[in-house]
């Protein structure tokens, strides 16, 4: 490989690394706010949480 070839595959995999942001919530009913973490882009070949995240949900009542 050559330096562009591996400075090529180094920007792709950082491009398709899991991204996370964080945003505020509120509960209409007890005005809560908390501010949980929220995947941007999940990659499931890279991250091994990936697909569990996917399936488990989190409900505020």
């Amino acid at each position: 490989m050559n330096d562009q070839t591996t400075a090529e595959a180094t920007d792709r995999e950082e491009r398709l690394k899991t991204a996370y942001t964080e945003t505020e919530l509120r509960c209409p009913n007890c005005r809560a706010t908390w501010s949980p973490v929220v995947a941007n882009f999940v990659n499931f070949g890279t991250d091994p949480k990936g697909r569990e995240g996917m399936l488990l949900s989190l409900i505020h009542i």
